[in-house]
């Protein structure tokens, strides 16, 4: 059993959580709330689209280098939630026995200032790396490819 903090008390036992919040005003009920965390398939499957996603990233990249431009950029906007997710799923796999709030690996795309930027680092990457494949198509360069 473990405190979050403030008036509410955390019991855990393996995947499940117990927590009691009591009333901070009179007359307001005692709130009682029972969690259990996401099923361990979930969690390994997080981690192995983590994985695709990085070797994926690393071939875009590998397309883009020496290009430059738009896409480049893309890719570097899409830096800060990839290292947001990455902590998220570390955070998931020791909070799945611990007592405090289960976290979500998909939570950084709903926070209002990282999605605009997540949003716009994929156009970017995208349209870049479109730009590219299609400037080595034609001139067997990537470096014709401007941004």
């Amino acid at each position: 059993m473990g405190g979050t903090g403030g008036d509410e008390l955390t019991a855990a036992y393996r995947d499940w959580r117990l927590v009691v919040r009591q009333p901070t005003a009179s007359g307001e009920p005692v709130v009682v709330r029972v969690e259990r965390s996401q099923p361990s398939l979930a969690l390994l499957l997080a981690v192995l689209f983590w994985l695709a996603g990085a070797l994926l990233g690393v071939g875009i990249v590998r397309l883009l280098r020496g290009v430059g431009g738009w896409g480049v950029l893309g890719v570097a906007l899409l830096a800060p939630h990839t290292a947001l997710v990455s902590i998220y799923l570390v955070m998931g796999m020791v909070e799945t026995r611990g007592t405090g709030p289960f976290p979500l690996p998909w939570a950084p795309i709903m926070d209002g200032a990282v999605r605009p930027l997540t949003v716009l680092g994929a156009l970017l990457a995208f349209g870049g790396l479109t730009g590219s494949l299609v400037m080595r198509r034609r001139t067997g360069r990537p470096e014709a490819a401007v941004g």
